[in-house]
């Protein structure tokens, strides 16, 4: 599935309705979370109004092993598509992406 939007940087608090790449989020869009410092939270979210969850088909390692993604919105990202580059072999939440 696509993503209403993909980060730009870290986002602080993976919680809340916030404003990513120009675009409002609201509870229940999917968001591609690419550019945290810690790498391991990277990944596809759904909002919500407390702390996110990662999106039901993107909840394990596997589901990331070149996974493609299309952005639908935003100032930077829309209309791009990212191919996910991570090998087989790691755990989501611990393994860097």
């Amino acid at each position: 599935q696509s993503v209403k939007a993909a980060t730009t940087s870290n986002i602080a608090t993976l919680s809340g309705t916030l404003t990513v790449d120009g675009v409002a989020l609201i509870a229940g869009d999917r968001v591609l979370v690419k550019d945290q410092n810690t790498t391991s939270q990277n990944g596809v979210y759904v909002v919500a109004s407390g702390a996110w969850t990662r999106a039901s088909d993107m909840d394990t390692w596997a589901d990331h092993v070149s996974a493609y993604l299309f952005v639908e919105q935003g100032t930077t990202n829309a209309d791009i598509g990212f191919l996910c580059t991570v090998d087989a072999g790691g755990t989501l939440g611990t393994t860097s992406s």
